[in-house]
């Protein structure tokens, strides 16, 4: 068997099969059976916080496995996950008549450069933030700016009123 790289891929122990989300699961809960660990020691291992494994894998899952937890997850059970076609027939004969053709496929899917935020200029910015402020002032209720500006004008009174008070008298 070899993935997408080339490399040749070591045959292992198969543990299952997961079509769905929950038979994933059923299998992570089969492992730490196998391995007969309890969920607070993969928690430990795996970094993650206390009694987590146990919110992802118990009877009522409390989490999700998701982009933060499947890796150390993974290493820690001593699992890798494989991606096959599915050669039962069903996926032909049903599923791909109702898939539409793209001249492009897959081109925008399979870039990886993650694109950083554009960095605004001082013009640019200032004027950007004045479109947002002006925004924020149209969608705000009348009632809600009267109630922001007296607050505001009771600080500029209190920090007036300080200042006044610790000032030295004029001669």
């Amino acid at each position: 068997m070899q993935h997408e790289g080339g490399e040749p891929v070591a045959s292992a122990e198969v543990f299952g099969e997961a079509r769905s989300y929950t038979e994933l699961i059923g299998i992570f809960r089969h492992r730490v059976a196998a391995l007969g660990c309890t969920c607070e020691t993969v928690d430990a291992v795996a970094g993650l916080p206390l009694r987590y494994t146990a919110k992802l894998l118990g009877p009522r899952m409390v989490r999700s496995v998701g982009r933060a937890s499947l890796g150390p997850l993974l290493a820690t059970l001593g699992l890798r996950l494989f991606v096959a076609a599915d050669t039962s027939g069903d996926f032909e004969q049903r599923i791909r008549p109702r898939l539409t053709l793209s001249r492009h496929a897959g081109g925008r899917l399979l870039a990886s450069v993650k694109h950083g935020r554009r960095r605004l200029s001082g013009k640019e910015a200032s004027e950007y933030f004045r479109l947002l402020r002006a925004k924020q002032l149209v969608l705000q209720q009348p009632r809600v700016r009267r109630r922001i500006a007296k607050i505001a004008a009771r600080a500029r009174w209190r920090n007036g009123a300080s200042r006044r008070s610790e000032a030295p008298p004029v001669r």
